[in-house]
């Protein structure tokens, strides 16, 4: 007679990680705990510290799990680096997408993490080789996450169960609300209510953000 399969046999720390993934994108990056996660996998919360030994360690944990799928340009691509820097960061729009949990953890906290680390040298390689010294690059980075992360946050933060009435009805009071406007007051406001009113394009939205992007670095090289 075989022996009961013990609760936790098999758990590994990428289990364990990509549970915590997978419930942060479920529920909510503030539904993830250790007891919410003991309970996916039947075990105690206790058990889970062998594996990840605190809620930060959790968090870059799974930020890390997500950076490792990022794609970027190697040490020795010599490709157009606008090219290089837009394929990043279609890259990273993809992944914050599909793991929305992510990016609340890439706006809070650095991650010097393996996939944390492998992905900030690449991209000061990358801003270097564009033509930027170290210290710019450094800056350049910076902003560079933090704009593409507004823009998925953005895109992400919208409701995505509303119906299609109940989207064209929100279309429909913008436009309203912006067209009655005292004319006197808001000419600007009232003579573009209905582009307010235009239905979001996530993709174009985030193209033509991306785009802005990359003609500011490129003006910033330009002006030096």
């Amino acid at each position: 007679m075989t022996e009961p399969k013990r609760r936790g046999a098999g758990l590994d720390r990428e289990k364990v990680l990509a549970a915590a993934l997978e419930i942060a994108d479920a529920e909510g990056l503030d539904a993830l705990s250790f007891r919410r996660l003991a309970a996916h996998f039947q075990v105690t919360p206790m058990a889970l510290y062998r594996y990840v030994e605190s809620k930060d360690a959790l968090l870059d944990g799974i930020g890390d799990l997500v950076l490792d799928e990022l794609r970027l340009p190697g040490p020795a691509a010599d490709g157009d680096w606008r090219e290089d820097l837009r394929v990043a960061a279609h890259s990273f729009r993809a992944l914050l997408v599909s793991h929305p949990a992510a990016a609340r953890i890439f706006y809070s906290r650095p991650l010097f993490t393996p996939a944390g680390l492998r992905v900030a040298d690449a991209m000061l390689g990358l801003l270097g080789r564009a033509g930027f010294s170290p210290d710019e690059a450094v800056l350049r980075y910076k902003q560079f996450v933090r704009m593409v992360l507004s823009l998925v946050m953005l895109e992400t933060s919208s409701d995505p169960d509303a119906s299609v009435t109940d989207r064209e009805e929100l279309e429909r009071v913008r436009r309203l609300t912006f067209e009655t406007l005292p004319r006197d007051r808001y000419p600007n406001l009232v003579a573009a209510a209905a582009s307010f009113a235009t239905p979001p394009d996530p993709d174009g939205d985030f193209e033509s953000g991306l785009e802005l992007i990359v003609a500011g670095l490129e003006r910033s090289l330009l002006a030096r």
